[in-house]
């Protein structure tokens, strides 16, 4: 439960980090937006915006993975505890199926 926690907790930070970096505190008023005139400028923006999410993409990939793996070597100290060797096996297959599953 706590590896679901995480990632909420990194996937609303990458989200608002940089909202809340951009804003001033400044008591001037804010200057006019200028217009991007370039093309340029708006396809160096979309590559950027395509990285950030890639990146953000691969974090929640990496945080999924561990939390599968975790659960995965619970399932197989959980099963380790049974004393019959039959029930203890079917853990096991059950536990590696779930995990060839996800």
């Amino acid at each position: 439960m706590k590896h679901k926690g995480l990632a909420l907790w990194l996937t609303l930070s990458v989200l608002i980090c940089p909202f809340s970096f951009s804003a001033e505190t400044t008591d001037e008023a804010p200057p006019l937006p200028a217009t991007q005139s370039k093309p340029s400028d708006l396809v160096s923006e979309l590559r950027n915006q395509d990285s950030v999410f890639s990146i953000l993409i691969e974090a929640f990939r990496q945080v999924q993975g561990r939390v599968i793996q975790t659960d995965y070597e619970a399932r197989i100290k959980a099963a380790n505890t049974f004393d019959d060797l039959k029930t203890r096996r079917r853990v096991v297959v059950l536990a590696t199926r779930s995990v060839t599953c996800a």
